[in-house]
């Protein structure tokens, strides 16, 4: 599909558009033309976006964006989107809905990032600085999804922009362990997902799962051995389909599974949601085979019966 724009064509046929050599063509109307090439952008990747920007400049004025949707700024300059020498944070941010953002950066660069993407919706900010630094930034932001430090937050911080409005929040560190600590989650009128990276106390899992209004999926993602044995055994035996313990990310990558997950992959959102749904589905082979910690190299699949399998096979 995407080689016959490797020789960009004569613009009016590029568009559809009657030309003296074809007069048949009938030309499609300008926003399913707009609404084609930017599906064939998003599905096809950053190589298929720079040979559809030869085809024509409202082509290209339609697709560039999609080659900054997503924008890594961590430690390992070698995973950063920006610096690149075609790239102008003030002219390209806007662009941004995804951004991941930390490492050695410093407070007022992590500003800057935050200042020139004001579309980014979800966030993750793994840096030593309090995050109480950026929000004058972040309350300018239409964030539904936020990885983060939360541990200088005030509970009166937490009941405002943006953090009322976020459906998904995976913690790094809170205040502390105890239930005091993190029950102004519960507060959170649009809060659907959690993720746990530290150990808190199990009254903290408890009063998540049921204090917490729309909860959908908790996740802890902080491994087993940093648990007693007598809380690990407490924990596999909550009989809720919405908590899911793992070891890991599927990827066993932080961020490589932030990634994914920015590009619509499995991340360990969608994994945990998949497990929850084959709990609720009595999908598994063996009733409650997916208890437990699960390690990076469990696979799902093989815990579920045929009708589970036939629904795993539709994810591709």
């Amino acid at each position: 599909m995407f080689r016959a724009f490797r020789h960009p064509l004569p613009v009016e046929e590029a568009l559809g558009e009657p030309s003296r050599s074809n007069p048949s063509i009938t030309p499609l109307p300008y926003d399913l033309e707009r609404m084609i090439f930017e599906m064939a952008a998003r599905e096809g990747g950053d190589q298929v976006v720079m040979h559809l920007m030869l085809v024509a400049k409202c082509v290209c004025d339609w697709v560039r964006p999609e080659l900054y949707r997503i924008f890594t700024q961590v430690s390992d300059r070698e995973m950063d989107t920006f610096p690149r020498p075609d790239m102008n944070l003030d002219d390209v941010g806007r662009f941004a809905y995804h951004l991941i953002i930390g490492g050695s950066r410093t407070s007022d660069e992590i500003s800057r990032f935050l200042t020139a993407c004001p579309n980014v919706y979800n966030l993750a900010i793994w840096s030593t600085e309090p995050i109480v630094d950026f929000l004058p930034q972040l309350r300018l932001l239409p964030l539904r999804r936020l990885s983060a430090n939360f541990r200088t937050l005030s509970d009166d911080e937490w009941l405002e922009p943006p953090f009322c409005n976020l459906e998904y929040i995976d913690v790094v560190r809170m205040r502390g362990h105890c239930w005091e600590d993190w029950n102004v989650l519960a507060t959170l009128p649009r809060l659907t997902h959690i993720a746990v990276n530290s150990i808190v106390e199990l009254q903290v899992i408890h009063n998540l799962l049921s204090e917490c209004r729309h909860l959908k999926s908790l996740v802890l993602l902080a491994n087993t051995v940093n648990w007693s044995f007598s809380d690990a055994q407490e924990l596999a035996g909550i009989r809720d389909d919405r908590l899911v313990l793992l070891e890991d990310t599927p990827a066993c990558d932080n961020l490589m599974d932030w990634r994914l997950g920015a590009r619509g992959k499995g991340d360990f959102w969608r994994y945990a949601e998949q497990i929850s749904f084959a709990r609720r589905a009595k999908l598994e082979s063996t009733l409650g085979s997916t208890r437990g910690w699960i390690s990076s190299l469990f696979n799902l699949e093989d815990h579920l019966n045929d009708e589970g399998k036939l629904w795993y096979a539709s994810f591709g």
